[in-house]
Parts: structure tokens; C-alpha cells; sequence
């Protein structure tokens, strides 16, 4: 029972690594798509 447990909970925290860099790769950010964020002009 212990071992199913240990099994499920790092199966599940690898699909949630695996989620993370997949969501990571399918949204460029600003910076690498040109974009200035967060940049004032100034006066």
C-alpha cells in the first residue's frame, strides 16, 4: 500500500514537471519575441 502511494505521488509530480516545461516551450516570453514590458517613457 505504502509503495503504491510513493509510486502515484512521483508519477504524479513528474507529469507536473513535464506540464510545466510544456508550457513553458508553447509561450515564447516578451523579451525573446521582441517586446519591451514594463518600460516608461520618461517625463
Amino acid at each position: 500500500m505504502r509503495t503504491t502511494f510513493c509510486i502515484a505521488l512521483a508519477s504524479l509530480l513528474l507529469l507536473n514537471v513535464m506540464a510545466q516545461n510544456a508550457r513553458e516551450a508553447a509561450r515564447p516570453r516578451a523579451r525573446d519575441i521582441g517586446l519591451r514590458v514594463g518600460v516608461l517613457p520618461a517625463g
